[in-house]
């Protein structure tokens, strides 16, 4: 599962220029959102737009760091590929209506 999650949130990472940074070991994965991809700049405001995005989509969605603005992705042991699929789904949805505005 942690190779799948890493793929797939390293391929949004490629698509997303919001996504700053992915970052972990095994399924305790970070998520980096930032404004500036450049100078990694903070974007607290994109992980509070996907924290609700993602409840108004069964998914909680917690943010961390010192900025408040990174994903935590913790997805429980007895996740499936399904599961994690979907919630990576959820999470690609979301930033894309965050970046269209």
């Amino acid at each position: 599962l942690s190779k799948r999650a890493f793929e797939r949130l390293e391929g949004l990472q490629a698509g997303h220029p919001t996504i700053g940074d992915v970052r972990g070991l095994g399924l305790m994965i970070g998520v980096e959102l930032v404004s500036d991809p450049e100078a990694r700049t903070p974007d607290a405001e994109a992980m509070s737009f996907i924290s609700r995005f993602g409840l108004e989509h069964e998914l909680i969605v917690i943010p961390c760091g010192p900025d408040g603005n990174i994903i935590r992705f913790i997805p429980p042991l007895s996740a499936t590929v399904e599961d994690l699929d979907q919630a990576i789904d959820v999470v690609d949805q979301a930033l894309s209506a965050y970046e269209a505005g």
